[in-house]
């Protein structure tokens, strides 16, 4: 309506972060000769922007154009804003519509020491999907090769500004669950900051953030840097769906977030018999129950703000999925962990603890079984968390990182981190992956320096599968952890993301 219906500065559409989609788009090329896609929102709500996206600007309605970040008055001086998203594209052979590839010359940014704060987790991203609430919407299935940008800031639950929501600045990584879907054949999909070389398979040292073959529904957790414009980048190798839950962000604000990683210790499992903790009985469908994770006599003291878990579900009666979010709190729309019946999948899980000392755990469909194993916390005490450019440290295909072959069962293989960390290094984050193992298997990683392995494990893996895991790692003084593998033989990758001290 007029200006004159508007007295106050609230949004016409609730909030920011709602109803931004390509509707209306307009192609056309810009004075470089580059493909880009112009769309716009209408009614924009009144607030103080930071700079968005590829670049856009705001349009106050009878005003001229407002570059960004600006500041706007309490009261309505105008109609509504609009905002225009200018995105660049390409077009290739069969006419369809593919994100670029960042520049190869481009630098990645350097190691950076940050504070973990954990939000409830949040739905980024839906191929499946376009969601009119989702900030960042594309409603087709990612061919192979396309490269997606994810911007961060802003995004989550709550009040805008509030503490479930990325700062609009100041933010250097974010926590990501990345799970695919529907694949068509084997295939990887890797996080990395916008503005870096692309990391396609023929890449000098090019990793992965998980794998997947035809058909599976696999989730993983990232942790990965933000480009120079605060946006993060998936790279999709192999033509699949892609979701994607915001978990956490890394920045230097605050007197908490910093990570103790703590010998991992078994605080969950409903299987029956001597291995019973906690809970009894599988968790039924649609059922949800509370884990107390902190203060409870464990290792996580009742101040921490967040624990890191290795949750590993088995025995599925159906293919479901698994939230978990602070207890006192709404169930989010975003899943830590999906499976298919009777399998055991794991993922690691940085959940924010809630009241009592306690998150909500639901199961989506059919009965499973949980296991949960705690690795670390955040809190005021602790150290702070760096992000590197990922950097492979073991490969036993090709002998990297120490004798080439396959780890055989019951061996525990010392891999040495000492390249991608400095002295003084407390625990390591490292993705794992298994290649192909000959049975069903195992893999648990530990201090270089412990002779006795854990109780607990950190990716299980079926003969002939390729299964990747997130993992945060306690690191011996010399720099060493050992990753021992349970049954068979298998090929193991390790891919240093970050690490404490």
């Amino acid at each position: 309506g007029p200006c004159s219906d508007r007295t106050t500065g609230a949004p016409l559409l609730g909030s920011r972060l709602d109803r931004v989609g390509p509707g209306g788009a307009m192609a056309f090329v810009d004075t470089g000769g580059n493909l880009r896609l112009g769309y716009h929102a209408w009614n924009a709500p009144y607030v103080n922007y930071p700079t968005l996206n590829d670049s856009w600007s705001v349009v106050p309605c009878g005003e001229p154009s407002v570059p960004p970040p600006f500041t706007v008055p309490s009261s309505c001086p105008w109609q509504g804003q609009r905002r225009l998203f200018v995105d660049t594209i390409t077009r290739n052979g069969n006419g369809t519509l593919n994100p670029p590839a960042p520049p190869a010359t481009a630098v990645q940014p350097p190691a950076t020491s940050r504070r973990y704060h954990p939000i409830t987790p949040y739905r980024l991203l839906d191929t499946r999907n376009l969601s009119a609430g989702m900030a960042n919407a594309h409603a087709t299935k990612p061919d192979a090769g396309w490269v997606i940008p994810l911007e961060v800031h802003g995004r989550g639950r709550g009040a805008h500004n509030g503490p479930d929501r990325v700062p609009p600045s100041g933010v250097s990584a974010v926590a990501l669950n990345i799970t695919v879907a529907e694949g068509e054949q084997l295939g990887y999909v890797t996080a990395f900051p916008c503005g870096a070389p692309v990391p396609t398979a023929s890449s000098p040292g090019a990793t992965s953030s998980l794998n997947f073959r035809a058909g599976q529904v696999i989730p993983n957790m990232a942790i990965s840097q933000l480009g120079p414009d605060g946006t993060v980048c998936l790279y999709v190798e192999r033509r699949t769906q892609v979701i994607v839950d915001l978990v956490g962000y890394l920045d230097t604000v605050g007197g908490d977030g910093l990570l103790t990683p703590v010998t991992p210790t078994r605080i969950l499992d409903s299987r029956p018999g001597p291995q019973n903790l906690a809970w009894s009985g599988a968790l039924g469908a649609g059922e949800t129950r509370a884990l107390t994770v902190a203060g409870g006599g464990g290792p996580v003291p009742a101040n921490a703000s967040s624990v890191v878990l290795n949750v590993t579900v088995t025995g599925g009666s159906a293919g479901g999925d698994l939230r978990l979010w602070p207890t006192g709190q709404s169930q989010p729309d975003a899943s830590n962990l999906n499976w298919a019946p009777g399998e055991t999948a794991p993922n690691l899980v940085i959940a924010k603890v809630g009241t009592n000392g306690q998150v909500q755990v639901r199961n989506s469909a059919g009965s499973v079984h949980v296991i949960a194993d705690v690795v670390g916390y955040t809190s005021t005490t602790g150290n702070p968390i760096s992000t590197v450019t990922p950097t492979r440290v073991l490969d036993t295909r090709t002998g990297l990182g120490g004798p080439g072959g396959k780890v055989g069962a019951g061996e525990a293989r010392v891999v040495s981190v000492a390249g991608g960390v400095p002295v003084g290094t407390t625990a390591v984050v490292v993705n794992l992956t298994a290649v192909a193992p000959s049975a069903p298997t195992h893999l648990t990683a530990y201090a270089g320096d412990q002779v006795t392995p854990p109780t607990a494990s950190n990716l299980n893996v079926v003969p002939g599968d390729v299964r990747a895991n997130l993992a945060v790692v306690p690191v011996a003084a010399d720099r060493t952890i050992r990753i021992r593998n349970n049954s068979g033989a298998v090929d193991v990758l390790a891919d240093i993301v970050g690490y404490v001290a």
